[in-house]
């Protein structure tokens, strides 16, 4: 029985030491003199090149990563030129010698020459050169924490993807990334190898809001104890198994010059690297007995023993033990003094005692008390024979059930701590400081409800900003400002309570439009950027010969040509609309008066015969195609309700983008300038049916206005936008039975601008 107590007892002791030493793995913490700190750009929102859908997204979840982690970080989103050089700047202030610095960039990159640029929202593609004087070399950024003698620098770079020049058909850079060189103390990490595309997703199915390279890149990021050079390896390992299910190739391009160890998170027996931030300092652990203290524990309580058997047990444990040399002569000498004893059952612990005598009811009280397995039990029976022969036995037993209590309070408090880290929240934290006050996890909660603090005022700043933006007016953006003088916005509201403090003053109608479709008329980009109009005069005479060809239109006598004059005149009204006077002298119409806000909208119509119209709706008004530039993209939804007929009711619909730049005096010798090729198409619904149109119109920058809108369409088939010149014609062809073709040869086209 005592040979069986021993083997539990000593391997309690064991099992107690690996519960304990779990309990405290990756808490250590090491003081440092450096700082953490990371910039994080995330960039979607392109106006001239193709949107991405994963930057932002991505972004969001490294700044979180990397605060969590201990780093103090800058996170921005969709950076213009100005923000972006500005981030860099600030970035670069912070970081000093013996600083770890993180910098993070997705969005879109790309490679002239030998260099690299990363790209800003607002980036034009007019040139190679123009695209170098307003992006940012990826260089200039390595550089920079180098003069600042960053101790380490690992630059993250998730900008390999299709050339982004490539949809404007202009050769500007290629495909992927050049290799880069990294500076000592400096690792860059690309999401690709040189001339491979990084995925944003595996499948139209696949869910995950972040990048393939980046989720994998999170989740290694977590593990405790390893260092950044085995972190990245398996990232590369993982983003090549998981390109290759997809059939794609993808391997992460990695150029070290660091030095010494880096930890994103420490685990226990890791040395941390100077600088390392894994939780604050000075948290206090139970002191955890190593194996070496549970054997010199055992053998203090055994050593008096003279119970052979004991030392027994011990070698069985420790057969290489310390003291192995000593229990061995115990045994020996204990032997020589009792010849019986290893012939007596190893099961009873009782030994053969004479009846009545003091042995045989110590054995009778052991026999008890170790039954019976409780804690007081043995207290009493040391009380009793504090020299008994089952001393060292007892003295195991009351430490394992010491053992034992404390274990389960060390998992109390681990179960309490779970609890509060799995709730995040000021309360939960709190209801574990008021139950363990000098807890071994109490030194984070400073840290902990500051960084709550931080991401409640974070959440308010970006609710208030959102609120801010869907008002879309001074006003809101003023209170933002006011409210976060330093914020994460701050630059952008700047901008737009400027922006929409310039908000135009509205036309005089001689009709009413509703104060719902003026607000969402301002607070679009679409109608702030509009250029201001030029009063316009364009005058035209021409001969018009129709032609029946449908097969039952063809026996129709065929008319007489017809002379017909037409004149338009565009009148500005305030900053962005014009009012379109147009006089037909075959017309039962006479004149008729259109309310346009450049290419926008109709905000309505009035004509002599009483058919007039007005806007009723906008249901959608996204984009804006100004200031001019290539990609540039604007689609519009609205509804313009006939006052005199409901019958005529239509629901507008267009959507617009900026396809290349030319001269206009290849579109007509007298037009001078820059002149924008705009593709459109769109519908018009009306009494059920629907209409639909596209077409080629041009933005003549000269006159502030639209081909289309002193121009003629050339004819119905390819819907090209031209302004005729003496001798030329146009042609609106109608097909069907009853098709007809209607041939207008000019003999004079002209206009006219005022001031």
């Amino acid at each position: 029985m005592q040979h069986l107590l021993l083997v539990v007892t000593i391997s309690l002791f064991f099992i107690q030491s690996s519960v304990l030493a779990a309990d405290n793995r990756g808490l250590a913490v090491h003081s440092t003199s450096g700082k953490r700190v990371a910039l994080v750009i995330g960039n979607d929102s392109y106006k001239s090149l193709q949107a991405l859908n994963n930057a932002r997204a991505d972004a969001r979840s490294i700044a979180r990563a990397l605060e969590q982690a201990g780093f103090q970080v800058t996170l921005r989103l969709d950076t213009d030129l100005s923000t972006l050089k500005a981030s860099l700047r600030t970035f670069k202030s912070q970081v000093s010698g013996g600083d770890e610095a993180v910098f993070y960039y997705s969005g879109h990159g790309v490679q002239l020459a030998a260099s690299n640029y990363l790209l800003p929202v607002d980036i034009r593609s007019d040139s190679e050169e123009q695209v170098k004087d307003d992006a940012v070399p990826l260089q200039r950024v390595l550089d920079d924490l180098q003069e600042q003698k960053a101790r380490f620098t690992l630059a993250i770079v998730d900008a390999c993807r299709n050339n982004p020049f490539k949809q404007t058909g202009r050769a500007i850079g290629g495909r992927g990334l050049a290799p880069t060189t990294a500076a000592t103390g400096q690792m860059v990490l690309y999401s690709a190898g040189t001339g491979q595309q990084a995925l944003d997703r595996l499948g139209n199915n696949d869910t995950n809001p972040n990048g393939v390279f980046t989720r994998i890149f999170l989740k290694e990021m977590e593990r405790q104890g390893v260092s950044v050079s085995e972190v990245l390896r398996s990232v590369r390992e993982e983003v090549v198994e998981m390109a290759k299910t997809v059939g794609h190739e993808q391997v992460p391009a990695l150029y070290d010059q660091s030095l010494g160890t880096f930890y994103f998170r420490r685990g226990e027996g890791r040395p941390a690297a100077t600088g390392s931030r894994i939780a604050p300092p000075d948290v206090k652990a139970p002191a955890v007995r190593t194996a070496s203290q549970i054997e010199e524990d055992l053998w203090v309580e055994i050593a008096d023993s003279d119970d052979a058997a004991v030392f027994r047990e011990y070698l069985k444990q420790y057969p290489k033990g310390r003291h192995a040399s000593q229990a061995k002569v115990k045994i020996a000498k204990l032997k020589g003094r009792r010849p019986l004893e290893a012939s007596r059952p190893a099961q009873n612990p009782v030994p053969p005692a004479s009846p009545g005598g003091s042995d045989d009811n110590e054995a009778s009280l052991w026999k008890a008390v170790d039954g019976g397995g409780l804690r007081d039990d043995y207290k009493v029976y040391l009380i009793q024979y504090p020299k008994g022969r089952y001393l060292a036995l007892a003295r195991a037993r009351l430490k394992k059930f010491d053992d034992e209590a404390t274990a389960a309070e060390v998992k109390k408090e681990q179960e309490a701590w779970a609890d509060a880290e799995r709730d995040n929240s000021e309360t939960a934290y709190q209801n574990y400081i008021n139950r363990y006050p000098s807890g071994k996890y109490a030194a984070l909660i400073p840290s902990r409800l500051s960084r709550l603090k931080t991401e409640t005022a974070v959440r308010e700043e970006e609710t208030q900003w959102k609120n801010a933006l869907a008002s879309s007016t001074s006003a809101a953006m003023r209170g933002y400002l006011e409210k976060y003088p330093n914020g994460r916005h701050v630059e952008l509201a700047r901008q737009k309570e400027e922006e929409y403090r310039r908000t135009p003053t509205r036309p005089v109608l001689p009709f009413t439009v509703s104060e719902t479709v003026w607000k969402t008329l301002e607070s679009s980009e679409a109608y702030r950027n509009l250029p201001r109009p030029r009063p316009i005069s364009v005058t035209s005479h021409s001969t018009s010969q129709l032609q029946y060809t449908g097969s039952k239109s063809r026996t129709l006598a065929t008319p007489k040509p017809t002379d017909s004059s037409e004149k338009k005149e565009f009148m500005p009204l305030g900053d962005k609309c014009y009012a379109m006077n147009n006089t037909y002298s075959y017309s039962d119409l006479a004149t008729s008066t259109s309310y346009l806000c450049g290419n926008v909208l109709n905000l309505g119509f009035t004509t002599k015969s009483g058919s007039n119209g007005v806007i009723e709706s906008i249901d959608e008004l996204k984009g804006s195609l100004f200031p001019m530039q290539i990609g540039a993209q604007q689609s519009v939804r609205y509804k313009l309700a006939n006052t005199k007929n409901h019958t005529y009711d239509m629901v507008m619909t267009s959507a617009c983008r900026v396809t290349d730049r030319g001269l206009a005096k290849d579109l007509h010798p007298k037009l001078t300038g820059v002149a924008w090729k705009v593709q459109c198409q769109g519908s018009n619904e009306m009494s059920g049916k629907t209409y639909p149109h596209i077409s080629d119109d041009y933005f003549i920058e000269d006159l502030s206005i639209f081909l289309s809108a002193i121009g003629q369409m050339k004819d119905n088939l390819d819907k090209k936008m031209v302004i005729p010149v003496p001798g030329s014609s146009t042609v609106i062809e109608a097909k069907g039975e009853y098709g007809s073709r209607n041939t207008k040869v000019y003999s004079s086209y002209d206009w006219t601008v005022g001031e």
